[in-house]
């Protein structure tokens, strides 16, 4: 049974295992923290929405291996996974359920290899660099992992001005950065990360053994405080690029932004506090902002 067979219906995808397959990657968006990504799909028109789960199931998944499992174990796992599914792409022949789904989005929108593995690249820039010494530092990370996912995706919303790239990749760093601001403590305590540039730490007086307290200090808020001010540029600049997308794809570029820096205003409510709890877009939160999109607009009464 197929939750979005209409989906994958009008995308034309017949073959069973493909179905399969496009199910899969759609999957790992519902049950791998990716929900607001998956809601914001629902408002593409439906031949896009299993090309896009395909793309962030790919991103989600090699994500997983990166941050999860043995530690000792996780650099070899990534490149076993990654060197099969390069290889099975290049190929032509998925040996897998994220290849055979990426094989084909590949080839329907005329993705390029070279993205894909940009993106594995910065995947695999997790498993041996744990802090950046600057923003800039930081920079060069976001745009090969999260400029790589921009370009990987644009071609699926069918941008209809060459401008939509850098309002594209954007939108992805800023996504990222929501993330890095709202897991500073988990990164810490779990990975052994900081993703906030060190130069910041200095700057505000926060010790790196502060991010595994478990509260979060001061001096810590205002840094917080900063973050989230560089993020809403970063939201901002993505955002003034809607208008160079189609008008099919503009109400889920718009529902994305909105449901993830949304993170960003729930922790502003929590007096900036990213220590204690996950901070996460409530549920009622999240439907009205589904419904504001996905209604039409009222058209107005007749005098």
């Amino acid at each position: 049974m197929y939750l979005d067979s209409r989906a994958l219906d009008a995308a034309g995808v017949e073959n069973k295992v493909l179905r399969e397959s496009y199910e899969f990657c759609r999957r790992l968006l519902i049950t791998m923290d990716g929900r607001s990504f998956w809601a914001a799909n629902l408002l593409l028109p439906p031949r896009k929405r299993p090309h896009m789960c395909a793309i962030y199931g790919l991103a989600r998944y090699a994500d997983q291996i990166v941050d999860s499992g043995d530690p000792r174990h996780r650099a070899e796992e990534f490149e076993t996974w990654s060197s099969r599914l390069l290889a099975d792409l290049r190929s032509g022949v998925g040996g897998d359920p994220i290849g055979r789904a990426l094989g084909h989005t590949m080839r329907t929108w005329g993705i390029a290899l070279a993205d894909i593995e940009a993106l594995l690249a910065g995947m695999r820039m997790d498993l041996t660099i744990t802090e950046y010494a600057t923003y800039a530092d930081l920079d060069r990370y976001l745009e090969t992992l999260n400029g790589s996912i921009a370009r990987l995706i644009l071609p699926i919303m069918e941008p209809v001005d060459p401008r939509a790239e850098q309002h594209t990749v954007a939108t992805s760093k800023a996504a990222q950065l929501t993330n890095f601001i709202r897991d500073i403590g988990k990164d810490h305590r779990r990975l052994g990360r900081c993703y906030l540039p060190l130069e910041d730490l200095e700057r505000f007086g926060v010790p790196r053994s502060d991010l595994g307290e478990r509260s979060t200090s001061p001096a810590l808020r205002e840094l917080v405080r900063f973050q989230i001010a560089r993020a809403r540029e970063m939201w901002a600049l993505g955002s003034a690029g809607v208008e160079y997308l189609p008008a099919s794809s503009r109400p889920a570029s718009r529902l994305a932004t909105a449901l993830y820096s949304g993170i960003l205003d729930e922790i502003e409510r929590r007096d900036h506090e990213v220590l204690d709890t996950r901070a996460r877009v409530s549920t009622r939160r999240k439907a009205a902002l589904v419904l504001r999109e996905y209604l039409p607009a009222p058209r107005p009464m007749a005098a």
